[in-house]
């Protein structure tokens, strides 16, 4: 659970990268850069509905990346998907 950004963890070494799914709570407003980047088992991504931006390369090479169902008015920055089927 959390309230505002959701951002990346710098400190978090590959092997933090096995996500398979993420719930996001309702009072995160965005999905800073680079966040879920090169999580490559990552596939669903749902809740959020009070997301209104996702950042530059946030899911980058999430290459099993399947769904993801979050708000509705959600700024998106080009890059947000790059290396995703």
């Amino acid at each position: 659970t959390g309230v505002g950004e959701l951002e990346h963890d710098s400190s978090l070494d590959k092997s933090d990268y096995l996500i398979k799914s993420v719930d996001i709570s309702d009072g995160v407003t965005s999905i800073e850069d680079s966040v879920f980047s090169e999580c490559y088992d990552l596939k669903t991504v749902t809740g959020g509905s009070g997301i209104t931006s996702i950042g530059g390369d946030a899911f980058f090479n999430c290459v099993e990346l399947e769904s993801i169902n979050i708000g509705n008015a959600v700024q998106i920055i080009s890059s947000a998907f790059w290396g995703c089927s």
